[in-house]
């Protein structure tokens, strides 16, 4: 009996010592979120790219339309467009590594890190990353190809209006 009485304080306890812990987060609202599962896989902190610069060049002598096209015309739109492109592709590459970490992960093991987040028990490395280096390859390429194939749409297209 004196347990159901004491059940809403230990809740409210529980809750203000999670605030202060760790006000990010939220004890009550605990869910599915790829955001906090992408959190604790290492890949998911990289960029899918091999280098930081120097990647819009490399592509530069790619662009084939079916018709010559000169680059130097292109860059100012090519500009433009790289840097949502590359937000793009590494969002699907962060996706891609999520989908993969879910399914490896059984949901009891998901609740569980979810309860250690939102009680501010997170250590922060609970595991390497439960995706094999295999899939973050293929998430990388995948990323890398979106990537190519978009900028070469734009510089088609962008060719394509200047004729």
């Amino acid at each position: 009996m004196m347990l159901k009485r004491a059940w809403p304080l230990l809740l409210i306890a529980l809750v203000a010592l999670q605030a202060f812990v760790r006000p990010d987060a939220n004890i009550l609202s605990v869910r599915d979120d790829s955001f906090h599962i992408l959190r604790r896989i290492s890949a998911g902190r990289e960029s899918p790219w091999p280098a930081q610069t120097g990647f819009t060049r490399l592509m530069a002598t790619e662009y084939q339309c079916g018709f010559p096209v000169r680059p130097d015309l292109l860059e100012p739109r090519l500009s433009e467009i790289i840097s949502p492109l590359r937000w793009a592709s590494e969002r699907i590459y962060q996706g891609d590594l999520v989908d993969a970490a879910m399914a490896n992960l059984s949901p009891w093991q998901v609740r569980l890190w979810q309860l250690r987040y939102g009680l501010g028990l997170w250590s922060g490395r609970l595991d390497d990353g439960p995706v094999s280096p295999q899939k973050v390859d293929e998430a990388r390429r995948f990323a890398i190809l979106y990537y190519q194939m978009r900028l070469r749409q734009v510089a088609c297209d962008t060719a394509r209006g200047m004729r």
